[in-house]
C-alpha cells in the first residue's frame, strides 16, 4: 500500500534542490559535490528526526484538504504514519521527509545563496561548506528548526577546516 502511495502519489510533489536523499538518479556523491575545496565544513544533525515528524506535519505537507478530500487525506496520512508518527524504514517515510522539509530547505538555502554558502540535506543530515561563522549558520538553523518542533543534535555538530580534511 506505502509503495503504491510513494510512486502514484508523492513522488509526483517537488522537492527542494537541497535535498539530495530518497530520490531517483541522485547520491551521496550529489550531496558531497557542491563542499568540495570549499574553506570550512560544518555538519550538522536533527535529532531524532523520524520520530519527530509527526501526523499533522505529514497531514499538511502531503495529503491536506487543498489536495484530497479531507477524508481521503486523513486516510493517507494514517497509512503513513505509526502511532502519531513518521516511522523510519517504511517505504514513504524518507520521500514524505523531504516533502515536510522542503520548506525547511528553501529558506536555509536562501540564507546560505545571500551569503555564499554552500547548503545539502541529506535525510537528517545538514551540510554548509564555505567560508562563514559557524555559529550564525547554527544560530539561524535552530531558529528554522523550531518552527517544526525540531532541535539539532548538538552531539553531533562537526565543523572540518580545509586542512584536516
Amino acid at each position: 500500500m506505502q509503495r503504491n502511495i510513494l510512486h502514484n502519489i508523492l513522488e509526483e510533489k517537488r522537492l527542494s534542490q537541497h535535498a539530495k536523499a530518497y530520490q531517483k538518479n541522485i547520491s551521496l556523491i550529489d550531496n558531497a559535490m557542491p563542499h568540495i575545496n570549499k574553506k570550512l565544513i560544518l555538519k550538522l544533525d536533527i535529532k531524532n528526526f523520524f520520530d519527530n515528524i509527526t501526523f499533522d506535519m505529514v497531514y499538511e505537507s502531503c495529503f491536506r484538504e487543498e489536495l484530497y478530500p479531507k477524508s481521503i487525506g486523513i486516510l493517507l496520512t494514517k497509512l503513513c504514519t505509526y502511532k502519531g508518527h513518521l516511522p523510519q524504514g517504511a517505504p514513504t517515510s524518507a520521500y514524505i521527509s523531504n516533502i515536510v522539509m522542503r520548506e525547511f530547505d528553501e529558506v536555509i538555502g536562501i540564507y546560505c545563496s545571500n551569503k555564499d554558502i554552500s547548503y545539502t540535506r541529506y535525510s537528517d543530515d545538514l551540510t554548509f561548506s564555505g567560508d562563514f561563522k559557524p555559529s550564525e549558520v547554527i544560530n539561524i538553523v535552530k531558529l528554522e528548526l523550531k518552527k517544526y518542533r525540531l532541535k539539532l543534535n548538538y552531539d553531533k555538530i562537526s565543523i572540518i577546516q580545509h586542512n584536516k580534511r
